[in-house]
């Protein structure tokens, strides 16, 4: 998945085999928690798994030696894309699926992009 900078992202899913116990001040995120990508990184979980992690507008993680993919470095913790999803707004697709269901057309009048076309035969 493509997340970007600025990105709202909600808490989706844990894997608990990638993680390692919480040190003290650092945030456990909730499922269902809204939050905005700060950063995009890569980081080393469980020992030798490199993937792309996240870090937050919303908090801020005391820095702490982490190992990461240039060895170990003074840096903040992230956290692993994997569990987040981005947050979309779905009202237009409410609005069409209620215009849908009440049987109410649509009033867009036609354009040169609907003159009727040949038929052509297939081979």
């Amino acid at each position: 998945m493509a997340f970007f900078v600025g990105q709202k992202v909600v808490k989706a899913r844990s894997f608990p085999d990638l993680s390692r116990p919480f040190a003290e001040g650092e945030q456990k995120i909730l499922f269902g928690q809204v939050l905005t990508i700060r950063e995009i990184v890569d980081a080393v979980f469980a020992g030798d798994v490199i993937a792309t992690a996240l870090r937050f507008v919303e908090i801020q993680n005391p820095i702490r030696r982490y190992r990461n993919v240039r060895g170990i470095e003074l840096v903040e913790m992230s956290y692993l894309a994997a569990c987040f999803e981005p947050v979309t707004d779905i009202s237009d697709l409410q609005s069409i699926v209620t215009e849908v269901t009440n049987g109410k057309p649509r009033k867009i009048e036609d354009d040169q992009f609907d003159a009727p076309r040949k038929k052509v035969r297939a081979r």
